[in-house]
């Protein structure tokens, strides 16, 4: 075939063809060339001009200088571009170069272009290893499967060419393994078989997969260690995270926060997290869209993430590292991101041009461009219409409904024509639009013309960038064309169209922004470039591919989920495929081992190849199955690891070993002493060796006196003593789930000689503990001893179950408050037991005392209603709401009741829960005058029963009747009188009467008057014409010049009507609302804003809508036939909320006067994520704010006149109030208060709550509001809920939720949040309205609607019939509330059920499956995990002889129907063929039962109390038409409480119903303790009606103590024995009341008490013909007081510092278990040194231990409670160097040393309290610091007596550990040694007895010398001189000095001449013990010399400036 077509050049001879520049064929080119390629010709450019093609010039080409041109040569005639050297990829891939074409006539005529060089890659570089050698030092000890290390190579190649393997070549005899793809070693010898000092030496080999392919090798040498010093690799506390993400997620959004521990200490357990890099194709898309925090764990979006492109599921590996030197190791987790699918059906256009150019003359019927939509629903699609809106100037158009076709509709014209095309799905809401501008051209051959309009491309995401996709074609007649991306600025870099030839060049900048997968849509225009104003566009969608055939699987880890018991076939989620599968083709999937329990098949899904039972797998396994995933195709293979954890189903319950336990007990057991062990097992995988025990509370004697640890041994409580005799209790086994086992355990107590001896005295602890707001969710610490393990359990005050302990750790517990409790006073008390599970005899009670005043004090209601005083007109409407009371909680969602409680003249009544108070119908007269009347409101906490009530007068006056009476604007809105009759029109009226609107409270503040409703005006004529008028409210804000109805003032109303003309009534057009305002989130073009309100629309025709101004017109559409108001474009989008305002006028095309105009506000949100929420749908549609009623009065109207006054008081209302908008004098000067937006939103998914503060939108309540305003909820909008769980903080308006939320109960909650600011005497107050949607989460299972459970067949049946049919409910939503049925059983295989429940026969049955087949209906729901329900179905096959009788196959049937059953409960279901049978009972005990024909047996009525815990035998018949019948008997038991009931034969019938009830359920008294005589206590009686004189009423104890007694005829209550209040304060008697007949027996009606621990467990809540009394036992003083936290010998020792500051030391704690004891402490002896508080205990220093010597001081305390006197010992031990207190040499600096770790490591070691009293810098023997070692001063305390230890015994001590201390990096000790004692002349003891020694051995020797020299100097006798000094003194001793010879004058002149001489001894010390002198004389050396300005060691000063002293709990370490 041949084709002609004629071209015609029309050259233009006119214009010089030099005045055109030359123009290259392409404005981009694209060449390429491999690398390691010798210098050689790439390709040719070229650019035209008419002269080179008339051959008159010549083109020269040149290239730009620049640095990549150095590379390459152009030919400068033919444009030839040549390279001219070798290029290397590695080194730079992309060349960018700049040519230049020139005429070589006219160097200045040129035209330039750009060029790109692409270096492809081939295979030139082997992989490379990150290390070489590896080196590992493993331990002995290590785990088979234990990971060692990973090594690494990397290939700098592409592609195939960079994808590396490894191979281990020598694996050490078959003891390692490599991961062939990741590169991770593993150790897989046997776990024990390592040596020490064993050498391994591996060799790996890495290679690609290039071709040829290139490899390298690497050594691993591995060193067998001794202990493994890194044991535990971090474990993270999640198998997989799952986080669901919201369509779009913005870039720097918190994901979620993933978490690891490692038990390792040091840097073995400090953990960093890290994105794996091994995640193979996605590796670097991965790092691209998250990073995460190696500290915290938290993952957060680097760029934005959208459903589309990333979707629908992203999932990487998240790796955690330890820190270790030695052996670092880690772990994995999966993280698995989906994106939420949309619930909620959606509509919308896929891409379509704004513009579209078409000729003039195109024909009528052709097709312009075809359009399309798409639905979330594929099955919607066949359903989808189409259609045009067009203006009537654009009636050229037309889109038929079926076929999505813009065509032609009539002949064209010239112009522009805008257009929305409109596309719905019938029968819903559904719908989208899309405008259109179609210009029509006359002048084609000025336009550009593509030869389609949409274009698909594809874009390979894997090849060598830049890509240059296919010429886009357009023609163009008259000009010349260019190319340009339309709005290119909102494209990603990345993107350029080639301006000459259209051709678009996608680099890879561009292709990053879309993780190479979804569509990218692009605009491209082509310009006439002569005639501007003409163009063409053209739409391109990119589909970005990866084209790559690389076998890869996206990841290299997979955790996947099944729960157990799953059925064979059973696919897991997601499927695991390789990377481009479709594309690749036909890949082949297997599994390894070939052996497991799961298969794969080609779409890459695993299921289950047969059922999988968790609790067969093995212990070491936790649950996870672990296999290999391998894909291949043509030779290649991939590999990725898939771990599967098994989900426990929990099918098993615990189970005790043995049926009872029963022990003995011989001797009196010490407290904590075992006294047996139970045991009980649990067969699911989850609960082995993992079950809890726990005592039932009060379940009998033994309960009270013992405790269970967690391994089952029972232990004795401490401060009990066991009796002669039997002690029962029982004890639950629980598991993970909360299922339980009960026992009884029992002991038998045969002590001889058991003589009573005091107990023990415990170890009691006083808390205090103040609940200051919310009660429910409070928690308080509970903590014991350090370095123990210790359990915790609640003892007394927890009877109503209000309070959970919960074990945070060994030495933590936590007490919380999970019920609201009865509060009959705001203080509790709370014992709770911390028992030492190693030592249990070592037991402490901690006696919690609990303050709820403060809390209580939020629970009282408060009036919030602003109105005390109302004024009503004498012509009031005695049915209206006089007001409305309002009253609310601080704290608390209780329902709040109203009632008057004083009314003088009862003449008001109130509704209880609503609070409106009306006139009572009652005959009392409604007078003028002043009324008050006093209201209660009352919250009332249901399940607590606690009530809590305040009250309020409120002022009503009734006005007086006058003539122009005027009703205040005080008045409420509904107390205005309806007006409905008729206007009498005077002669003379005009004929059209046009109405203003009557303003209301809202709009304006004068105050209006109203005049009486049934006044008729007199009318001239005797003619009247009724006329009805609708009166309705304005906008809010009028000027004097805007007449909105017409021009008609409000007085119109009392014009004179005088001619009975006919009145034409212009009804006015009106909106709902002032004002609307709206929200839109991910907005897009055709998305709904929102819907207005129109009243007066249907009166009118021809109704039209429009948009000012312009500008917003252009972005938002109103519709006129729905009011609503659509996005016409998106607007330009920030980061911030944009507010758009304008305004949509209504007008009546036919009487323009009809109109109305109303202000829209639209906020558009950016997208905010919220990473504690459940993530939301894309859009919302929020509803308009708050909706005023439309006020519609019909009446004669005399006058309505507006006064300008300002109202006192605002009305009350139960609408919200609404802030003025006009203004006013007197609130001009006032603060603004208005909130954001009309209307708040939020969405929360439903669960329970504790506290949580709601998100609301647009913003917070409190945004842009003055300080001061005051947030409260109007709780009058809330009654239609019958819970309100919400509450407002006052403060900031912060929105709580504090209890169970089910969207099933109430799906949406709307109220009004009022915010109100005080200012002066004035209020100024604006509302609004809060909207929270409850999202649904899947917490209902599907629920079985009376479904067969017995079914007769026929052994003939035909395959395919139809069995049974059941209905399935599911409560929840959407994909949750979707049922899948499916059936289990072994006999499955011959049935099969269909998700509408239809049951089928699918094989034929036969006589071998015997009489009965069994299966189990399975229901499961949707949701993630799915919950699901069976139902058990039994088929009962008859033979096809047997078929046409009546006949059971049983014949008897057993049932048990539980004790809360109710009527219509199903009991049992029986069948007797396949025919419909008459079945029927013989005795249906009073149609206690009921059986209807088709054999369902049922409850017939609420069995009675005496019904109960009987067995009842029931013959049942089953009868034909034909009279053949079968019988059975059904035996059902009834169960019911334990308590012996009346027979039922024994039972005479009592005409009359006789009924007893008790006059009052609860009755109270009170008694005090220790009373020793019997006692009556209280009397209860019944009321009876209906009673025969025959009968008599008995009054049995059914439950209670045996110390009460009753008298069964007269009700009354005796109290037997003492009580005593400290074991119980609360005894609870519950009385029976029971009717007896004559002749019934007492045996068979009396119940027997329950009393012991089974019964007493058993106990239910009052019935009907129960009564419950309160005996209260009062206190007397009969404890003594107890000492608390005393040491083992019950002293109390307080280790103090000797130069401690005068302050308190310690405190002495002492309880007394009576009531409101008050104890005083007093020493017994006055102490010069320490003084005690009276009350609080508190002991202080009062003088300073600095010169005192003792090294104790004992004194004696007493405690006296008012009556009785207990005293113990106080011990005081100062810490003093050289008594209790050593010196360690630390060879770490000072800074270095944590005190903590070394008080930590020092108790560990010694097993004794150890602390760090001082850490100071060393001093050397020169007297310099050495600022690399340290002193630190320690002392320790026994930890049985707290009392220090002596220095010398801890140095013994320590010295013993110095090898251990010298190597632990906190101490590092160099010596250990003994302070010297300080003293004046700072020497050592040794010193001073040297100097003394020398002292006596110099004054021997002086008197010796004396007495020689007078021996000899006897015989001379010299005369006395100037006196007799000392003579009489001479036989006395030696003198200083010879009187005979010396006169005393001279002898003191000598003597006081000569000076004294110093004692003085030199003593060399040892460096060591010199240092020890230094820093125990408190000497400070500074550059080698001595302060001497410093104090001692000790001193306070020093203490405070220059001691680093540890902070502990001892008071040496306080004073530091």
């Amino acid at each position: 075939m041949n084709a002609n077509t004629l071209i015609t050049v029309i050259l233009d001879d006119s214009v010089s063809i030099y005045e055109l520049t030359p123009r290259f064929e392409q404005s981009f080119y694209r060449f390429e060339i491999e690398e390691n390629q010798p210098p050689q010709l790439l390709g040719s450019v070229q650019a035209h001009h008419r002269a080179t093609e008339i051959d008159n010039d010549q083109m020269v080409y040149t290239l730009h200088p620049n640095t990549d041109a150095n590379e390459f040569f152009i030919d400068a005639s033919t444009g030839e571009l040549s390279s001219i050297k070798e290029f290397d990829r590695e080194t730079q891939h992309l060349y960018k170069i700049q040519i230049t074409g020139c005429l070589q006539s006219n160097s200045s005529s040129c035209d330039e272009t750009e060029a790109v060089i692409v270096i492809l890659d081939v295979n030139d570089n082997a992989p490379t290893f990150e290390e070489d050698p590896y080196k590992i030092t493993i331990s002995t000890d290590i785990d088979s499967q234990t990971e060692l290390a990973t090594v690494k190579a990397s290939d700098v190649d592409l592609g195939k060419n960079g994808q590396v393997k490894y191979e281990l070549l020598l694996n050490g005899n078959g003891n390692f393994k490599i991961n062939e793809f990741t590169g991770e070693l593993y150790y897989v010898g046997e776990a024990g078989d390592l040596k020490i000092n064993r050498r391994f030496q591996l060799k790996i080999k890495a290679s690609d997969n290039g071709v040829p392919s290139l490899s390298s090798e690497t050594t691993v040498i591995i060193n067998v260690g001794g202990e493994n010093t890194n044991p535990n690799a971090p474990q993270f506390t999640n198998f997989r995270y799952e986080v669901t993400l919201p369509a779009n997620v913005p870039a720097d959004s918190s994901i979620l926060t993933v978490e690891a521990t490692d038990a390792d200490p040091g840097p073995d357990g400090e953990i960093t997290y890290k994105i794996s890099d091994n995640d193979a194709a996605r590796h670097d898309r991965i790092h691209q869209l998250f990073v995460i925090d190696p500290q915290s764990g938290e993952i957060l979006t680097k760029q934005p993430l959208n459903a589309n492109t990333d979707g629908p599921i992203i999932q990487f590996v998240v790796e955690a590292h330890d820190k270790s030197p030695t052996f670092p190791r880690k772990s994995e987790t999966v993280v698995m991101l989906r994106f939420k699918e949309r619930n909620a059906a959606k509509l919308e256009f896929v891409p379509l041009p704004k513009t579209v150019f078409i000729s003039s003359e195109k024909p009528v019927g052709s097709e312009i461009i075809g359009i399309s939509a798409k639905t979330v629903v594929e099955n919607d699609f066949h359903k989808i219409r189409y259609g045009i809106s067009v203006p009537n100037i654009a009636d050229y158009f037309e889109v038929p409904a079926n076929t999505g076709s813009l065509r032609v509709k009539k002949p064209l014209i010239e112009g522009r024509f805008p257009v929305t095309l409109t596309a719905y799905i019938p029968g819903t809401r559904l719908n989208a639009t899309h405008s259109m501008m179609i210009v029509v051209m006359t002048d084609r051959d000025k336009y550009p013309v593509f030869d389609k309009l949409s274009y698909e491309m594809k874009v390979p995401i894997s090849a060598a960038f830049p890509v240059k996709l296919e010429p886009l074609n357009a023609t163009l007649s008259t000009g010349h064309i260019e190319y340009s991306l339309y709005q290119a600025e909102r494209l990603p870099e990345g993107i350029s169209v080639d301006k000459v030839t259209g051709q678009l060049t996608i680099f890879e900048e561009f292709v990053s922004a879309f993780d190479g997968a979804g569509n990218v849509f692009v605009v491209i225009r082509a310009r006439n470039v002569d005639w501007p104003t003409f163009y063409s566009d053209a739409g391109v969608t990119l589909i970005l591919s990866d084209t790559s055939t690389t076998l890869a699987f996206p990841a290299k880890l997979y955790r996947l989920v099944i729960p157990e018991n799953k059925m064979q076939g059973t696919t897991l989620d997601p499927p695991i495929e390789v990377v481009n599968a479709q594309e690749i083709g036909n890949v082949e999937y297997f599994v390894e081992p070939v052996d497991s329990l799961f298969s794969i098949n080609t779409r890459g899904e695993l299921y289950l190849k047969k059922t999988v039972d968790l609790e067969e797998l093995p212990l070491t396994s936790q649950g996870i199955v672990e296999i290999n995933v391998v894909a291949r195709h043509n030779g290649e293979k991939a590999t990725t690891k898939v771990q599967i954890k098994v989900e426990d189903e929990n099918e098993f319950t615990p189970v005790f070993l043995e049926d009872q336990y029963d022990f003995e007990i011989r001797e009196q057991p010490k407290d904590g002493q075992a006294l047996g062990t139970i045991r009980a097992i649990d067969e699911d995988f989850t609960d082995k060796g993992h079950l809890r025990y726990q005592i039932v509370d009060r379940s009998g004697a033994a309960s009270t006196m013992t405790n269970i640890l967690q391994n089952g041994t029972i232990i004795k409580k401490p401060g009990t003593r066991f009796e002669n005799g039997i002690y029962e209790m029982i004890v639950e086994a629980l598991d993970y789930v909360g299922h339980s086992t009960e026992i009884v355990v029992s002991f038998y107590v045969q002590i001889d000689g058991n003589a009573r001896t005091p107990p023990p005295e415990p170890k009691e602890i006083s808390e205090i503990w103040n609940i200051e707001n919310n009660i429910i969710g409070s928690r308080f610490a509970v903590f014991g001893l350090p370095n123990r393990r210790w359990q915790f359990s609640i003892g007394e005050g927890n009877e109503d179950g209000i309070f959970e302990l919960r074990e945070i750790n060994d030495t933590m517990a936590e007490v919380e408050i999970i019920a609201e409790p009865n509060i009959t006073a705001t203080n509790r008390k709370l014992e709770v037991e911390v028992i030492d599970i190693d030592d249990p005899q070592k037991t402490m009670m901690t006696n919690i005392e609990i303050d709820l005043s403060n809390a209580v004090s939020t629970k009282i209601p408060k009036f919030v209603d602003k109105t005390d005083n109302i004024q009503l007109p004498s012509n009031f409407n005695p049915n209206a709401v006089i007001l409305t009371i309002k009253a609310s909680q601080s704290e608390g969602n209780s329902k709040i009741r109203y009632e008057i409680v004083e009314d003088k003249n009862n003449i008001f009544e109130i509704n209880p829960t609503s609070g409106e108070v009306t006139f009572a119908q009652n005959d009392k007269p409604k007078l003028p005058g002043k009324y008050e009347l006093t209201i209660k409101a009352t919250a009332l906490d249901v399940p607590s029963g606690s009530a809590y009530s305040t009250e309020k007068v409120y002022a009503i006056e009734i006005l007086p009747l006058s003539d122009n009476q005027s009703v205040s604007s005080t008045v409420p809105a509904e107390i205005v009188p309806e007006m409905t009759t008729t206007i009498h029109q005077e002669e003379g009226a005009p004929t059209a009467q046009e109405v203003d609107t009557i303003p209301t409270e809202s709009e304006t503040d004068t105050t209006l008057s109203f005049t009486p409703t049934e006044i008729d005006i007199v009318a001239t004529e005797e003619e009247e014409v009724p006329t009805s008028i609708v009166v309705s409210s304005l906008p809010t804000e009028l000027t004097p010049d805007e007449t909105t109805f017409g021009e008609t003032p409000t007085s119109a109303f009392t014009e004179e009507m005088t001619e009975p003309t006919p009145t034409h009534i212009i009804i006015p057009l009106f909106f709902e609302q002032p004002s609307y305002s709206f929200m839109v989130e991910n907005q897009r073009r055709g998305s709904k804003v929102g819907e207005i309100q129109l009243s007066g629309a249907h009166l009118g025709s021809n109704l039209q809508m429009e948009i000012t101004p312009p500008e917003m017109a252009e972005i938002f559409r109103v519709d006129s036939e729905t009011n609503e108001i659509f996005l016409k474009k998106v607007p330009e989008s920030s980061q911030e909320s944009q507010e758009y305002l304008f305004n949509v006028t209504v007008f009546d095309g036919e009487n323009p006067e009809r109109r109305a105009q109303t202000e829209i506000s639209v906020s558009m949100m950016p997208f905010i994520v919220n990473p504690s929420e459940a993530a939301t749908s894309g859009e919302t549609m929020f509803p308009t704010s708050t909706s005023q009623e439309e006020a519609s009065l019909s009446s004669t109207v005399e006058s309505v006149s507006a006064e300008s006054e300002i109202p006192e008081n605002e009305a009350p209302s139960a609408k919200p109030i609404l802030t003025s908008t006009t203004g006013i004098s007197t609130t001009d000067t006032l603060i603004d208060v208005r909130f954001v937006a009309t209307q708040f939103t939020a969405t929360l998914p439903e669960g329970r709550y504790s506290n949580a503060i709601i998100s609301l939108k647009p913003a917070p309540l409190n945004k842009g509001m003055p300080p001061g305003v005051v947030y409260s909820i109007d709780f009058s909008t809330t009654m239609k809920n019958e819970t309100f769980p919400f509450s407002i903080r006052e403060t900031d308006g912060a929105i709580n939720v504090f209890e169970e939320i089910d969207r099933e109960f109430n799906e949406f909650y709307e109220f009004i949040v009022t915010g109100t600011l005080k200012e002066g005497d004035q209020e100024i107050s604006d509302s609004v309205l809060v909207q929270i949607t409850i999202e649904d989460v899947n917490d209902n299972a599907p629920e079985f609607i009376n479904a067969p459970h017995v079914i007769a067949l026929s052994t003939d049946i035909s395959v395919g019939s139809v069995i049974a049919n059941f209905t399935v409910q599911d409560k929840d939503e959407g994909a949750f509330g979707t049922v899948t049925l499916s059936l289990d059983g072994e006999l499955k295989d011959y049935f099969a059920i269909d998700n509408n429940g239809i049951l089928t026969l699918t094989k034929e049955l036969s006589s071998s499956l015997g009489d009965k087949m069994n299966i189990v209906i399975v229901a499961t729901d949707g949701g993630r995990p799915a919950l699901k329900n069976v139902h058990m179905l039994t088929i009962e096959l008859y033979s096809a002889e047997t078929v046409q009788k009546p006949l059971f196959k049983e014949s008897e049937y057993s049932a048990t129907v539980s004790p809360n059953s109710s009527r219509g409960q199903f009991v049992e279901h029986v069948v007797a063929g396949i025919d419909k049978f008459n079945y029927a009972f013989e005795n249906s005990y009073s149609d206690l039962f009921m059986v209807d024909n088709n054999g369902v047996i049922t409850l017939g009525r609420n069995p009675l109390k005496n019904e109960r815990n009987k067995q009842y035998l029931l013959n049942l018949t089953a009868t034909d038409r034909n009279g053949e019948f079968s019988s059975a008997i059904v035996n059902i038991f009834l169960e019911g409480p334990t308590v012996a009931q009346i027979p039922t034969s024994a039972i005479t019938p009592i005409k009359g119903d006789p009924t007893c009830e008790f006059k009052s359920k609860v009755y109270n008294t009170e008694i005090r303790e220790n009373t020793l005589e019997r006692r009556l206590l209280a009397k209860v009686e019944a009321d009876c009606k209906f009673l025969p004189e025959d009968t008599s009423v008995l009054y049995i104890i059914h439950q209670g103590s045996k110390e009460f007694e009753m008298n069964e005829k007269t009700g009354e209550l005796f109290v037997n024995a003492p009580l005593d209040r400290e074991n119980r304060t609360l005894h609870f008697v519950v009385v029976n009341l029971t009717i007896v007949t004559p002749e019934q027996s007492d045996s068979n009606v009396r119940s027997s008490r329950q009393s012991g621990p089974i019964i007493d467990y058993a106990r239910s809540k009052l019935s009907n013909n129960q009564a419950l009394i309160v005996v209260k036992v009062l206190d007397e003083n009969d404890n003594l007081p107890v000492f608390n936290r005393t040491n083992s010998k019950n002293e109390y020792v307080f280790p103090v510092d000797w130069q401690f500051p005068l302050k308190p030391i310690g405190r002495i704690q002492a309880t007394d278990a009576d009531e409101k004891s008050n104890i005083t402490f007093t020493f017994a002896e006055t102490s010069e040194y320490f003084s005690l508080h009276a009350t609080s205990g508190i002991v202080t220093l009062v003088k300073s231990l600095e010169h005192a010597d003792q090294e104790v001081y004992d004194m004696e305390v007493q405690a006296f409670d008012g009556k009785n006197t207990v005293s113990t010992r106080v011990k005081v031990y100062p810490l003093m160097p050289g008594v209790n207190i050593i010196v360690l040499t630390a060879k770490n600096p000072v800074e270095e040393i944590n005190e903590l770790a070394v008080s930590r490591e020092l108790t560990q070691a010694l097993e004794m309290d150890t602390r760090v009293l001082v850490k100071r810098i060393f001093v050397n023997e020169d007297n310099t610091f050495n600022r690399e070692k340290s002193h630190l001063l320690i002392y320790a305390l026994r930890k049985e007596t707290h009392e220090p230890v002596p220095a010398a015994e801890l140095k013994e001590k320590l010295e013993k550990l110095l090898p251990q201390l010298q190597s632990s990096s906190n101490l590092n000790i160099e010596n250990i040694s003994l302070p010297a004692v300080s003293s004046k002349l700072q020497m050592t003891n040794g010193e001073i007895m040297l100097l003394a020694a020398a002292g006596i051995l110099f004054l021997a020797t002086c008197i010796a010398f004396i007495l020689c020299l007078r021996f000899c100097k006897r015989k001379t006798k010299l005369e006395k001189a100037e006196g007799e000094y000392m003579v009489d003194a001479e036989s006395n001793g030696p003198r200083p000095y010879n009187v005979e010879l010396i006169s005393r004058r001279t002898a003191q002149s000598v003597l006081a001449g000569r000076e004294l001489p110093n004692p003085f001894e030199e003593v060399k010390l040892s460096s060591q013990s010199r240092a020890s002198l230094l820093t125990s004389s408190g000497m400070i050396f500074i550059d080698g010399q001595l302060d001497r300005s410093l104090p001692s060691i000790f001193s306070a000063s020093q203490h405070e400036t220059i001691d680093s002293r540890s902070t502990g709990s001892h008071q040496p370490q306080n004073s530091a």
